[in-house]
């Protein structure tokens, strides 16, 4: 089992309103945050602590912000949709320039209002073949993908249950998503078919993560019972059976908002509905510790690409706390 590292606090952003999305480019040398207060998106070089860019969004719909597999741009929803007949769904943003580079359209032809095509939250594959785009339409949520390359539409998808989260898998390029009911969907990217479907909670489902290799998924759900007996389960992907199940832990509330696995494997970062950031061997999924940020409130938690780094997007701002082993 691996030990608890020792964990400090780095660098503090402050994007100016409450972070809900964050992103970090593939080399680990930028970080982006997406804000509904004041509506932006900034990129940041992470040594320097700097703004390097800032872009103004103006239309309150999805805030989810995703680098493209080669780092070259920051994908997030439509930054200035207009009319009703509004065909964008997401904007690619220069990381060089600051500049939005293309708008990208979603399905729907002359659309009776722009939120038909808005990516309310959206996910680049970190091989750089694919575009997750979840759409809310007709009161239920619809699966777009993309080819990252072209950004042409592949496929488009009607979800049962809606989609609380989604994921790619590094290994062979299947997106998961689960459902607000707890239904784990695994989908093809390229065809759009489902490859498996897996009731992973029986109430919920709030989040999940596939491991560096893609082997292991990690998903999370629950009523939120003390203890939680459903809180965090981990996949195996070749069978899609559970291999772990935490079904207790000191009393304490693990209904989980966001899960992030390190790229080297040692290490999986949960945000509890408590506030409260803990780390877990990946492995074993024993408790390590709880990371001391001194800060309460947060939305989502995520590894850098070297694992050195844990990004903690709370109110008003994103903590970075620096993995020693």
């Amino acid at each position: 089992m691996a030990s608890a590292p020792k964990v400090v606090l780095e660098k503090t952003f402050r994007p100016g309103g409450s972070p809900t999305a964050i992103a970090w480019s593939p080399d680990g040398r930028l970080l982006a945050t997406s804000d509904t207060i004041n509506l932006h998106i900034v990129i940041w070089d992470y040594e320097t602590a700097t703004a390097v860019h800032s872009v103004n969004k103006h239309y309150f719909g999805g805030t989810s912000v995703s680098f493209t597999g080669d780092g070259r741009y920051v994908l997030t929803s439509a930054v200035s949709p207009h009319g009703a007949d509004n065909p964008t769904s997401f904007s690619l943003i220069d990381v060089a320039t600051g500049a939005v580079a293309r708008d990208v359209d979603g399905p729907v032809k002359n659309p009776t209002h722009i939120s038909l095509n808005i990516a309310n939250e959206l996910l680049a594959s970190a091989s750089g073949k694919y575009v997750a785009v979840k759409r809310d339409m007709d009161s239920k949520d619809r699966l777009t993908i993309y080819n990252q390359e072209n950004m042409e539409i592949l496929n488009d998808n009607s979800t049962q249950g809606g989609i609380k989260a989604m994921a790619f898998s590094p290994r062979n390029d299947v997106l998961a998503t689960i459902s607000y009911y707890g239904t784990v969907i695994i989908w093809d990217a390229s065809t759009g078919n489902i490859v498996n479907t897996i009731q992973a909670h029986s109430k919920t489902g709030l989040a999940l993560s596939f491991d560096a290799d893609g082997r292991r998924l990690v998903t999370s759900g629950g009523i939120g019972e003390t203890p939680d007996p459903e809180a965090i389960r981990v996949w195996d992907t070749s069978t899609w059976k559970m291999l772990i199940n935490v079904a207790d832990f000191s009393n304490n509330n693990l209904r989980t908002q966001s899960v992030s696995f390190s790229p080297n494997g040692k290490f999986l970062a949960t945000l509890n509905y408590d506030g409260k950031v803990r780390l877990w061997d990946a492995n074993t999924l024993s408790f390590l510790s709880v990371i001391d940020d001194s800060d309460s409130g947060g939305v989502a938690v995520l590894f850098s690409p070297d694992s050195r780094h844990l990004a903690i997007a709370r109110d008003h701002k994103v903590n970075v706390m620096r993995i020693a082993d």
